[in-house]
């Protein structure tokens, strides 16, 4: 869903992320992480909120001073995401904000933009079951990254034609090999936590792609459930 076009420049966030090993949340002011927390994603249904309201204590927040919600929509943990999305459903109701919905994979290509120019990016994310979620971006400062994700077998894919930037942990692991050597070059990046979507999230804001409470939901790439 797209909503209307905001008028100003830099929006004050608060982001999630529970779709991963760590549950993080963030505090940012644009692109700039002012605070950020973790805790073990396995109590992100018990710790959330106590950590949205200390993150918020913290650094004097209140909703009033917020201009909108971000969070990591998947692909990820199946418990992780619900859990997610129902805080993140909840909160835009009570509080009346816009919600900024980034996958992940998108999150993790748009690390590795450059100043100037447009990079190929291929970004991969662990699925388990033997399996990784990837996606072919091509990435721009400033520009929207779109992409299709899918999820199979590292030696079951074929990259189109180009000069790839790989981009993701999986890759180091023995069995992406056949993945791997398709790429002209792999770059390492922190995982991505909630402080890692702020620049995309920015991005949606000031584009006007932004939806509301109503239009959070999970992004599962497939129907065998992991958790």
């Amino acid at each position: 869903m797209r909503s209307q076009t905001f008028l100003r420049i830099m929006a004050r966030w608060l982001a999630i992320d529970y779709g991963q090993e760590a549950a993080t949340i963030a505090l940012g002011d644009g692109e700039t992480i002012v605070r950020e927390r973790e805790w073990p994603a396995r109590q992100a249904s018990e710790n959330g909120i106590i950590e949205i309201g200390r993150l918020l204590a913290e650094t004097g927040t209140t909703r009033a001073n917020l201009d909108a919600l971000a969070w990591i929509s998947g692909p990820g943990s199946f418990t992780g995401l619900r859990i997610a999305a129902a805080t993140i459903q909840g909160l835009a109701w009570v509080w009346d904000k816009p919600v900024a919905s980034i996958p992940h994979l998108a999150i993790l290509a748009y690390t590795c933009r450059k100043p100037v120019g447009r990079v190929p990016v291929c970004a991969c994310l662990d699925a388990r079951m033997h399996e990784l979620y990837w996606a072919c971006y091509h990435i721009s400062e400033g520009i929207w990254p779109e992409g299709l994700i899918r999820v199979g077998s590292a030696s079951d894919v074929r990259l189109p034609a180009g000069d790839w930037t790989g981009v993701g942990d999986v890759l180091d692991r023995p069995e992406s090999r056949p993945f791997r050597d398709q790429m002209a070059q792999v770059e390492l990046r922190p995982p991505v936590r909630a402080g890692t979507l702020l620049p995309l999230a920015e991005l949606a804001f000031r584009s006007g792609r932004m939806g509301n409470a109503q239009a959070v939901i999970p992004l599962y790439i497939r129907d065998k459930v992991v958790r």
